[in-house]
């Protein structure tokens, strides 16, 4: 039964692994990124960082400047950060759903074969 089981474990790391390729994606259409040394480098930086620490948000605040009007890449830049952020956090507690709905069938199951 854990081989079934580990078909769900945690999915965060998978969901940011993909969204560091939509972000590389993103970046080199953009021009942030023109060769593919740069790119390896930034692919290379952000798996480390997701290597390296616990699966949490990525969403970061960029505080305004008084006096200075907001750029329009650091807003944009937050609001990605928290539609992934969401994003991630709703597919990770359907997956924690879905594991609950399988321990509750199985708990039924195995007390009718008691019986």
């Amino acid at each position: 039964m854990s081989r079934y089981l580990d078909e769900f474990a945690s999915i965060v790391p998978t969901i940011q692994g993909k969204q560091i390729l939509e972000l590389l994606n993103s970046a080199t259409d953009t021009g942030e990124v023109r060769t593919l040394e740069e790119y390896q480098a930034r692919l290379q930086e952000l798996t480390d960082i997701l290597k390296n620490t616990d699966p949490q948000p990525t969403y970061k605040i960029y505080e305004a400047i008084v006096g200075h009007p907001i750029r329009s890449d650091a807003f944009n830049t937050m609001v990605n950060t928290m539609v992934n952020d969401l994003d991630t956090a709703f597919k990770e507690i359907n997956n924690i759903a879905e594991v609950l709905d399988i321990h509750k069938t199985l708990i039924r199951w195995g007390s009718v074969k008691i019986k």
